[in-house]
């Protein structure tokens, strides 16, 4: 069984005339141009031709084409980029989500079964790494280890309602079968609006908890920055502000935001600025404005705002960080006011602007990063993440028994009056 065959794609096979074609392909070349942040005309330009040849290819020189093909073509260009936050997405298609959530941690890929976590080996007999390697193809930017981190979450998603066999090892190394199967997707977290139009109702636990450690160390977990989140009319970062008033009497706070893989950068500023005591520069942006040919040199800048905090800060950081999270990391690690404690972050901060396309009656959104964001020491976030000050990874046997060695890692830093 093959790749394909275990995530199957939306199965189209709609064909559309080639005029169609060519105009749909020519609004990629327009957005491009206009918005991504090229470093260099060559680039561009290089780019642009690979759009060009694409319609020369003898597949596509017949009367009609297959959209299937053509998407995953484009798709193809696009990865070249090595951007993490360029992207086509097409709407409307029902999605299945795996009812066992694979993870993958201390270089190995696991499942939970009855609270216990088990070596993936293989999915409907196809190894789990070749699956995910397959899969890191197409996924363009990032570290290496973010690329592992979205190849795995996209193998738990299908278009198709289906069943699997996943193999496990256990701890003692045998080999058991685990089924599971691909159901529609009922993680509304990160929607607005129900099928039939109704609100969506967020609640708070979805994404953030807070609690004391103990009487100094508080604690708070922030898994996102989305920016449609609304709970009882508030925001993220004012869900984060409620929280921050139950640990005002801590000396020391410990930023969880490990499964935070990004959102809107505004929120994670307006949550830094607490702790900022005066404006500081915390990044360069170069930005590529479609009405302006030469990109725009901008320092980033984090102030105060609000009622300041001046605990000690530590953030927990891991490969899945990134976008805004990255940008937390900046407004905070960067400019010395918190030590974080983990792995490197997923490394990208595009602001991807969308554009809203049409092929036949099949909509598309084409996300296009307009800026390449600079840490204060020179080095661009993309594909490079951010290193944490100190690095801890834990082990598989950490994994297997439980152990939370980066909070271990974080409360005995803070303890220690280092």
């Amino acid at each position: 069984m093959n790749n394909q065959e275990f995530v199957p794609t939306a199965g189209k096979t709609e064909n559309i005339e080639r005029q169609e074609c060519v105009k749909f392909v020519d609004a990629f070349k327009k957005h491009f141009s206009e918005n991504f942040p090229f470093l260099k005309d060559e680039d561009r330009d290089a780019f642009v031709a690979k759009f060009d040849s694409l319609l020369e290819e003898e597949d596509f020189s017949i009367p009609q084409v297959n959209i299937d093909n053509l998407i995953k073509r484009l798709r193809q260009i696009m990865v070249t980029l090595d951007n993490s936050h360029v992207g086509l997405v097409e709407k409307g298609l029902e999605s299945f989500k795996l009812d066992k959530e694979i993870y993958h941690k201390a270089g190995t890929f696991w499942v939970d079964v009855d609270g216990d976590p088990l070596e993936v080996v293989s999915i409907n007999d196809v190894p789990i790494r070749t699956l995910i390697e397959e899969k890191k193809k197409e996924i363009g930017g990032g570290t290496s280890e973010w690329k592992i981190y979205k190849a795995t979450k996209e193998l738990m998603t299908s278009y198709v309602e289906s069943e699997v066999v996943i193999k496990v090892e256990n701890g003692n190394g045998d080999i058991e079968e685990v089924y599971a199967r691909f159901e529609k997707n009922k993680d509304k977290r990160f929607q607005t609006k129900e099928e039939d139009g109704g609100v969506i109702k967020h609640r708070k636990q979805d994404y953030i908890e807070s609690k004391m450690l103990d009487e100094d160390i508080g604690y708070i977990s922030i898994n996102s920055w989305g920016g449609e989140i609304n709970v009882n009319g508030k925001n993220i970062a004012e869900l984060v502000e409620e929280e921050l008033e139950k640990l005002k009497q801590s000396t020391a706070i410990i930023f969880d935001v490990r499964d935070n893989d990004g959102g809107s950068s505004r929120y994670a500023r307006l949550v830094a600025s607490h702790f900022i005591k005066e404006r500081t520069k915390c990044c360069t942006f170069l930005v590529k404005k479609p009405e302006q040919k030469e990109m725009i040199k901008e320092d980033g800048h984090i102030s105060p705002e609000g009622e300041f905090h001046d605990q000690k800060i530590v953030i927990l950081t891991s490969p899945k960080c990134i976008s805004a999270t990255d940008m937390f990391l900046t407004f905070l690690k960067d400019t010395g006011r918190a030590v974080s404690i983990g792995q490197t972050t997923g490394g990208g901060s595009g602001n991807p602007q969308p554009f809203g396309l049409q092929l036949g009656d099949r909509k598309f959104e084409l996300r296009v990063s307009c800026w390449r964001n600079y840490r204060t020491n020179g080095q661009e976030i993309e594909n490079n993440g951010i290193e944490p000050d100190i690095y801890v990874e834990p082990t598989p046997i950490d994994i297997r028994e439980h152990r939370d060695v980066e909070l271990e890692k974080a409360v005995c830093y803070l303890n220690s009056d280092e």
